[in-house]
């Protein structure tokens, strides 16, 4: 599926059950430029969801989107360390969507809350 963001598309990968969102990029070699993952909360009650690397093989962006509109960024989010705990990261506010990018991708692309 094609999204845009800010004015720059995006072939994304849709997340839209309990089962997609929880594996997400995990176990993945990479996202390539232009590629994104789409969480899709709006068939939940999940409106704060708590996002973690598990499994992660590259660093991400992370979007936090709530009805159309940017409300937080996560950038350059590390690989998860061994034989730590998993840092959770949460939206700053509710949520209807997440959109996962490869790491620099809002830099690159000047992105910004839209607040």
């Amino acid at each position: 599926q094609k999204i845009s963001v800010a004015g720059h598309e995006l072939t994304v990968e849709v997340a839209d059950t309990d089962e997609t969102r929880s594996q997400g990029l995990s176990n993945r070699e990479k996202l390539d430029d232009g590629k994104g993952m789409w969480f899709d909360f709006t068939n939940t009650n999940f409106r704060k969801p708590g996002f973690y690397m598990k499994d992660m093989l590259f660093s991400i962006d992370i979007l936090w989107i709530n009805n159309g509109k940017i409300i937080g960024v996560e950038k350059n989010i590390p690989l998860p360390e061994p034989n730590k705990d998993l840092i959770i990261y949460y939206p700053p506010s509710e949520i209807t969507h997440v959109l996962e990018v490869p790491a620099g991708w809002v830099d690159r692309n000047s992105i910004t809350t839209s607040f």
